[in-house]
């Protein structure tokens, strides 16, 4: 898993980074809120250099899922 997303993720949740693995839904074992995702998505963008639609980014459930997107 990228580092990078680990860091990331720990701006927005108190929680152990081995606890942030590609199975971890963001909102129920992270505990993020829809405005913490919706600015997730925007930093991911900024980050990465990709484009994130509304659509894809209203189907980040998981640190996977996100990965995916960024992956292309």
């Amino acid at each position: 898993m990228d580092d990078r997303i680990i860091e990331i993720l720990t701006d927005y949740v108190d929680t152990d980074p081995s606890a942030i693995t590609e199975d971890a839904d963001l909102r129920a074992d992270l505990g993020m809120d829809s405005l913490q995702l919706a600015d997730l998505a925007t930093r991911l963008e900024t980050e990465y250099g990709v484009v994130i639609s509304d659509r894809d980014a209203m189907n980040i459930r998981t640190v996977g899922d996100a990965m995916k997107i960024i992956e292309g």
